[in-house]
């Protein structure tokens, strides 16, 4: 500290320092008995704007430090991952994936239509289904293709059970986004997060569902961050949220043509009929039992091959027979 900035004669005299650490961020209360002189003053100001400098630069840290996870990019990973869902995919371009890729041409459009200038472009998705349905890897498909961040929010990273905490959590990641520059915030479980205010609700929950409608559509809505909620439980989602989103994409339950295609994915060397014999039995499963029904799968085989000491070799088509079979009686 530059000595001639203060007079430091006696500065921490009757100076109280504490130190907070409440989750995942912290903080320091000073204080004195009596007045601070204006060098204290100052002296604070410089050591709170030395102290958050470095991370108020680096959003990804800050966004590390809170529990979300900035997903690297995979390009290996497209529509083709996800087989069927035609229609599911084709509001997803459309609402999604076209006004992130070309925002001067909403905007422009905006602008020739409104009497106020005003975003068309969504800001709230809401993705509805099941588990294991595919809402999490079309995110992550969305932002590959739109090629910019995607983080992921768990539920854990900001729940807290110090008051204010969550919802200052909740805060600070959407503060951190907006830092990032165009970021997609992918909320999973939001039913977990922000439930109905009809139902008893706890205080902390209300804090967190009151960001949520701000930093959605408010005085403190994110600017340059596209938020996807993730949910299996629509009917329990306040109704004041549910209106923020923009758009509500509904995941259904994969059908026999479709469970096939989901089979050819994870056994390619499976003939059509076989998958389709498969998809016809697999009735009320997702794409995840699907995808794990066919690990275990391998799994059973590769202990048959060692067991019998045989060439490594693809699973016939009864061994997936049999384990969807044993599958669905654990179930």
């Amino acid at each position: 500290m530059n000595a001639n900035m203060f007079k430091t004669e006696n500065v921490l005299d009757n100076f109280k320092v504490e130190f907070f650490g409440l989750s995942s961020s912290s903080r320091v209360e000073i204080s004195k008995k009596g007045s601070l002189t204006q060098e204290e003053v100052n002296l604070v100001i410089e050591l709170y704007k030395r102290a958050n400098s470095s991370e108020r630069q680096n959003p990804a840290i800050r966004l590390k430090a809170l529990g979300a996870t900035i997903v690297p990019p995979d390009n290996n990973l497209n529509w083709d991952y996800i087989a069927g869902y035609d229609e599911v995919k084709r509001k997803i371009r459309e609402s999604i994936i076209l006004p992130l890729k070309n925002p001067a041409l909403y905007d422009s459009i905006a602008r020739m239509t409104r009497k106020v200038f005003e975003s068309n472009r969504p800001r709230a998705i809401l993705f509805d289904g099941a588990p294991g349905v595919g809402k999490t890897t079309a995110a992550r498909i969305i932002a590959n293709e739109s090629e910019i961040s995607l983080v992921y929010v768990p539920i854990e990273s900001i729940m807290s059970k110090w008051y204010g905490q969550s919802s200052q959590n909740l805060s600070q990641i959407f503060d951190a986004c907006e830092d990032l520059g165009d970021a997609i915030i992918f909320l999973d479980e939001i039913d977990s997060l922000a439930g109905s205010r009809d139902q008893q609700m706890f205080e902390a929950t209300r804090r967190v569902l009151s960001v949520l409608l701000r930093r959605l559509d408010g005085i403190d809505a994110a600017a340059s961050t596209v938020t996807i909620g993730a949910t299996n439980r629509k009917d329990d989602l306040d109704h004041a949220l549910i209106s923020r989103f923009d758009q509500t994409i509904y995941f259904p339950m994969p059908n026999a043509a479709e469970r096939a295609a989901i089979f050819s994915n994870y056994a390619r060397h499976l003939s059509e009929d076989e998958c389709s014999h498969l998809g016809e039995r697999s009735d009320n499963l997702t794409g995840r039992n699907i995808k794990d029904i066919c690990e275990f799968t391998e799994r059973r085989w590769a202990r048959n091959v060692l067991v019998k000491k045989a060439e490594p070799s693809a699973p016939s088509f009864d061994f997936y027979r049999q384990t969807l079979r044993m599958w669905k009686e654990m179930k």
